[in-house]
């Protein structure tokens, strides 16, 4: 009995030794791990999640419940599928391209029990969490707790409200050129707030310009549709865990920006396209701007909007970080140049998003004083706010107004359309049939009261309003008159268009132009059209004399490889006279890329060259292709190169590979001090 007990009492020593150490160690690891989050927010609560447990009930839409901030929420998501009915996802191996599957579906909305203004979004997983929960006027977070600290364990997971995370940004190096604007964000936190709030505050009520709520927007206006194209490279496919994971990681961006978007002005994202790269990309890193560049014009070349349909593409980057880049306010307007970029940043790669998405819409930067301090749109601050000040709200509101018209409508009530003067509008040109280089005159009438800002363009027939040719302004008249040199054989026609937009209101008679073999171009006032169009009346372009040239370094190149590309006898020459890439007997339009002569790249430089050398990079699809030299933004080509023959080399073919619930067990909240 004696060594029973001794035995028994000995083995009760070493279990609460162990017992003690234990607890010491988890104690100490708890102690850190609050003094991690505690660097990062001024109150948090940190509880556990069964991610499993969520994700089942998620998919079998059973009541999901938990405590926080001395409250209950308790909710039931549903599947929320962004992806369009005619959705496609493309993966770009070694081997060439593969059609993807419809992946399951990650991404959920809901409503708090007994609070129908609520608003939730989840993206869920077997392995991450991120959401948020909006009720009343308040807002929480829910976020993984690894994203503060690298002593978070896999089931830790914060839950934070609006004002409690620490932080700062810093877009004071911004950049402008040819309507590009360069983002670089500072910040030292993953954090959810700052993905939703700034997506808030960046698409925000933008079609009403008002501090109004959910229920104002929806009774004035239809639900509209932004239909966006998504790109993520070999870095970011990489960092994500593969394609169908980028592709996921993207979806959940955006379902948390969708939430934002439905509840403050009455718009929903749909995503139409996905590529991404599980190979070698073809996009430059020399800068963001050639980065976005390369993007643009691999797209426009491969994916275009007319087989591809989009309001906007973005590229999802894991190059550089706390960086994005927009092309500026294209969407609606010319949508072969409606491309923006983020770049991988960890908690605010939502932020950036939302921010680009904003300049997509008009949204320029702000001073940071008087009613604009810290405002959205301000490039400094100490803390991010949700909201617009005055200006920034009326450049919204004013874009989409002019340009929004590409934006589907779904339900909803129709909004009083802006009056249009009574009387008619007519377009009349003639001769109805002219050889290629001859001239044609146009005749048009509209009535009293027409805007300054009314303009007519050239357009092949059946295509859409945004891709005009050309196009001259009206300046408000009543009536008036010019001619212009049409030089590509084909049919076009003539439209009037309202307000510096896209709505037309007349449509000329059809002219045909026929191939002759002696064209004898005589420019007038031919419409000019740009790279980069902005319909305002521009000058003719000066015609030239004498013999220019265009040549390549060499008759055959690799896809997507570089040429050097030499030309000469330009006479009178512009700082915006360019040279293009073209399938061979394309329209003068129709070009794949382009440099400027006086830059070597697509911003212009401050030197006019009669000759020079430049690079120009060859697309990726094998062909063959030509290089014109066009003068001073416009179409009228000068020189025309040899034909330059795009190869594809073979690669060796790769190894095929294997392709809520009541979560406060343990919970604390804490308070810095």
């Amino acid at each position: 009995m004696k060594n029973q007990f001794n035995n028994s009492g000995k083995f009760n020593f070493l279990f609460l030794a162990f017992f003690t150490f234990m607890a010491t160690v988890s104690v100490l690891g708890q102690n850190t791990l609050n003094k991690d989050l505690s660097a990062s927010f001024n109150r948090y609560n940190l509880l556990k999640f069964d991610k499993k447990v969520i994700l089942d009930k998620a998919k079998s839409e059973q009541l999901i419940e938990f405590q926080a901030y001395g409250r209950e929420f308790e909710f039931i998501l549903t599947p929320n599928d962004l992806r369009a009915a005619n959705y496609r996802a493309v993966e770009t191996t070694s081997s060439g391209e593969r059609e993807m599957g419809r992946a399951e579906i990650t991404t959920y909305k809901g409503k708090l029990l007994n609070d129908p203004d609520s608003e939730v979004r989840f993206t869920v997983t077997e392995e991450n969490i991120e959401g948020f929960i909006y009720t009343g006027g308040s807002k929480f977070f829910i976020t993984e707790a690894k994203n503060f600290s690298k002593r978070a364990r896999q089931n830790d997971v914060i839950v934070y409200s609006d004002g409690d995370l620490v932080k700062t940004f810093d877009l004071s190096d911004d950049v402008g050129s040819q309507g590009q604007e360069f983002e670089s964000k500072k910040a030292g936190s993953k954090d959810i707030e700052g993905k939703i709030d700034f997506g808030l505050g960046i698409i925000k009520r933008y079609l009403y310009g008002a501090e109004s709520s959910a229920e104002t927007s929806t009774a004035t206006a239809d639900l509209r549709v932004i239909e966006i194209a998504t790109e993520a490279d070999s870095q970011w496919v990489t960092q994500s865990g593969g394609a169908s994971a980028a592709n996921n990681e993207i979806l959940g961006i955006l379902n948390l920006v969708d939430g934002i978007y439905k509840r403050d002005l009455n718009l929903t994202v749909t995503v139409t396209f996905q590529h991404a790269w599980s190979t070698s990309d073809p996009f430059s890193l020399n800068s963001l701007s050639d980065l976005l560049s390369t993007f643009q014009s691999y797209w426009n070349t491969n994916y275009p909007h007319t087989q591809y349909p989009r309001d906007s593409a973005h590229l999802f980057t894991g190059k550089t970080g706390n960086a994005g880049l927009s092309n500026g306010n294209f969407i609606c307007r010319h949508t072969p140049f409606a491309y923006s970029l983020t770049a991988r940043s960890g908690g605010i790669t939502h932020l950036i998003t939302a921010h680009e998405i904003g300049h997509d819409l008009g949204a320029s930067h702000v001073d940071n004083s008087g009613t604009c301090a810290n405002s959205i749109m301000n490039p400094v601050g100490s803390h991010l706010s949700t909201n617009f000040c005055a200006a920034s709200k009326n450049q919204i509101q004013n874009y989409v107004s002019t340009y929004g018209s590409c934006l589907t409508t779904v339900g909803g009530t129709t909004p009083t359309p802006s009056p249009i003067p009574v009387g008619s509008y007519t377009l009349v040109a003639s001769p109805s049939a002219i050889a290629a280089g001859g001239e044609v005159t146009v005749n048009w009438t509209a009535p009293t009261g027409s805007s300054t800002l009314d303009w007519i363009g050239l357009f092949r027939v059946g295509t859409s309003n945004s891709e005009y040719l050309g196009y001259i302004g009206t300046s408000g008249a009543t009536s008036g008159n010019f001619t212009g040199t049409l030089t590509e054989p084909g049919q076009f026609e003539f439209r009037y268009l309202l307000n510096d937009g896209f709505k037309s209101v007349a449509v000329s008679n059809t002219v045909t132009v026929q191939t002759t073999t002696n064209p004898t171009p005589t420019p007038n006032i031919t419409p000019t059209p740009v790279p980069t169009p902005t319909p305002t009346p521009v000058a003719t372009p000066t015609p030239t004399t004498g013999t220019a040239s265009v040549s390549a370094s060499s008759s055959t190149v690799n896809a997507g490889g570089s040429l050097n590309v030499s030309f000469s006898g330009v006479s009178s020459p512009s700082t915006t006279d360019w040279i293009g890439v073209y399938n061979v007997g394309a329209d003068a339009s129709s070009y794949l890329s382009y440099v400027y002569t006086s830059s070597g790249n697509q911003s212009y430089g401050s030197t006019a060259l009669s000759s020079g050398t430049v690079s120009v990079t060859f697309p990726t699809t094998a062909g063959t292709y030509e290089l014109r030299l066009n003068r001073n933004n416009g179409f009228t080509t000068i020189a025309t190169s040899s034909t330059i023959t795009v190869t594809t080399s073979t690669t060796a073919t790769p190894t095929p590979t294997t392709g809520a619930a009541s979560v406060s067990a343990s919970s604390s909240t804490v308070t810095a001090g």
